[in-house]
């Protein structure tokens, strides 16, 4: 009797390590995953003043904000920022609920600072990971240029 409880009790444990490593290691992916992507649709958009990629990547359905007509009225207002000339380190905030919770999106949300030839900008980014894709949810570019 002893014998089978250790046998079991080992291979609860067994399983709940393995579940622990495998969510640790989804939960690497998944951070490097959204940064990676952020980083290449920021770039993208903010170097050509293109809503494009960020669109191409928005979340379905579209919330308001991140839908075309107003993004390229955004992006062409922002145009007066200049070229860009560098960026930021970028501050990440991540939130991937456990495996249990399968009912519950993960997240992720982005803040960094850019640098273009007539001002500075704020950009405010917001993330939600669906089926082991993420999707941009805000786009948000801050900046006292438009300010008035």
């Amino acid at each position: 009797m002893k014998r089978i409880a250790l046998i079991l009790s080992s291979a609860v444990l067994v399983v709940v390590v393995a579940l622990a490593l495998w969510q640790n290691h989804d939960r690497g992916q998944a951070v490097e995953q959204a940064s990676r992507l952020m980083q290449e649709v920021t770039q993208a958009a903010l170097s050509d003043w293109d809503p494009t990629p960020v669109l191409a990547n928005a979340a379905v359905p579209t919330p308001e904000p991140m839908q075309e007509a107003p993004m390229v009225i955004v992006f062409n207002s922002l145009q007066r920022l200049g070229e860009l000339r560098q960026m930021g380190e970028v501050q990440m905030e991540v939130d991937i609920p456990p495996i249990w919770q399968t009912s519950r999106a993960a997240t992720a949300g982005f803040i960094t600072h850019a640098e273009f030839e007539y001002g500075n900008a704020e950009i405010r980014i917001t993330m939600e990971r669906k089926s082991g894709r993420w999707y941009f949810t805000s786009f948000r570019v801050l900046t006292s240029l438009l300010a008035a």
